[in-house]
Formats: structure tokens, sequence, C-alpha cells
């Protein structure tokens, strides 16, 4: 299976999306920049993307947690397992308004 191809805000950008997270998602402070990195990729996602992509601010837990709450509310479902691959790799529901959302948050972000 193919890897993700996603990219990371910027520190100073990253601060404000937090923010805006925090105030719009009850305390998650990362459900936004998590959802505009889903929603940039190219390909289903791992936890192991994100990971990279939030270059060591937030612990594993924390994503996976976010893969678990966004998965329960149908947002993202499993993709297509590769038995050679033990990641668990997940795709958006296309159609929620909720991927555009995250993007525009993490746009409204920048200066």
């Amino acid at each position: 299976m193919r890897t993700a191809a996603v990219e990371s805000v910027p520190e100073h950008d990253a601060e404000k999306l937090r923010a805006l997270s925090r105030a719009l998602f009850s305390g998650a402070s990362y459900r936004a920049e998590i959802g505009a990195a889903i929603a940039d990729a190219d390909a289903p996602v791992c936890a192991k993307d994100l990971l990279r992509v939030l270059d060591g601010k937030v612990g594993k837990a924390t994503v996976s947690n976010e893969f678990k709450t966004l998965q329960q509310t149908g947002l993202l479902r499993a993709a297509p397992v590769d038995p050679n691959d033990r990641r668990k790799f997940l795709v958006p529901d296309e159609e929620s308004a909720y991927w555009r959302l995250c993007q525009e948050l993490r746009d409204a972000a920048r200066p």
C-alpha cells in the first residue's frame, strides 16, 4: 500500500490552528490539524504518516485517539488491507464537509 503524502503546518501557523481547534472541538487541539492533513493526503493514511507530519509535537496516543474518534463518527473508514503491511490505513469520507472545514481552518490560520 502506498503511503500518503501529507505536509506539516509551520509552527507559527500551527499554534493559531490549534487554538481554533480547541475552541471549535471542545479542547481537541490537534483535530483540525490532523483533519487537514488527512484531507490533503493523496492516499490512505496511517498513524505513522500523521506522526511524521506533526513532527513530534503530538504523541502516538493522541493521533490514535483522533483516528478512533473520526472512525466512530463515520468520517474515516478502514482502507483495504495489504497482507504484507501491518499498519492500519484509513480513508476519509470524501463527501463530508468536515474535511473542507479542516482545510479552511488551516488556511485561515496562515497569515
